[in-house]
C-alpha cells in the first residue's frame, strides 16, 4: 500500500482561496448590519420597552427595595427575555452568571415563584447598579419623560443586539472551526 500524497498548492491557488474567503467573509459582516442586527435591535427594542412598562419605567425596583415582591415583579423576574433585558439595564450590563453569583441565589424562574427572598435578592442587586447613564431618573424617584425613555430604550438595546449578534458570530466560528467526523483522521 502507497501512501497518499499530500496534496501540493501554487501560491497562486493560496491567492486565489484567500481572496474568495476574504470576500466571503466582507459580504457576511456586510449583511449583518442589514439583516441579523436590525432584526435583534428590533427584538431587543421591543424586551426593553416591555420591561420598563411592566416595572413602571424600573421605579418598581426601587419601591421593592427592603420589601416584600410583588407578584408582577415576580413574573418579570420569572420570564426569561424579561430576566435577560433586566441584566442590561446595569452599568455595565451583568452576565446570568454574575448575577446569581452576586445575588446569591438563583435565577430559575421555579424558584424566583416560590421564593421571595430569592427574587428580593434580585432586586436589590438590580437597583444598586441600575446605570445612572441610561437610567437617571431612578435615582431621582420620577418617571422618564418621552425624550429619556427612548434613549435609554434605544442605548439598551444597542448594547443587547451587539452582544448577541457578537455572541452568534462567536458560536458560528466554532461550529465552522470544529472538525467533521470526515476530516478526522484514522
Amino acid at each position: 500500500m502507497t501512501p497518499l500524497q499530500p496534496p501540493r498548492w501554487t501560491t497562486d491557488e493560496f491567492d486565489r482561496q484567500r481572496a474568495i474567503a476574504r470576500q466571503q467573509f466582507c459580504n457576511q459582516r456586510l449583511g449583518e448590519s442589514l439583516g441579523i442586527y436590525a432584526q435583534t435591535f428590533n427584538e431587543c427594542h421591543t424586551q426593553v420597552s416591555e420591561l420598563l412598562d411592566r416595572t413602571h419605567q424600573l421605579l418598581d425596583l426601587e419601591a421593592a427595595l427592603g420589601g416584600v415582591v410583588d407578584a408582577d415583579l415576580v413574573e418579570v423576574l420569572s420570564n426569561p427575555n424579561m430576566m435577560d433585558t433586566l441584566r442590561y439595564i446595569a452599568g455595565p450590563p451583568v452576565s446570568a452568571d454574575d448575577l446569581a453569583e452576586l445575588s446569591d441565589t438563583s435565577l430559575s424562574p421555579k424558584r424566583l415563584r416560590a421564593d421571595p427572598a430569592a427574587a428580593s435578592k434580585i432586586i436589590s442587586l438590580v437597583s444598586r447598579v441600575v446605570d445612572p447613564k441610561r437610567f437617571w431618573w431612578v435615582r431621582e424617584g420620577r418617571p422618564p419623560n418621552d425624550a429619556e425613555r427612548a434613549v435609554a430604550v434605544t442605548a439598551t438595546a444597542v448594547l443587547m443586539a451587539s452582544q448577541r449578534v457578537e455572541t452568534a458570530r462567536r458560536m458560528q466560528s466554532k461550529v465552522q472551526q470544529m472538525p467533521s467526523k470526515h476530516d478526522v483522521l484514522v
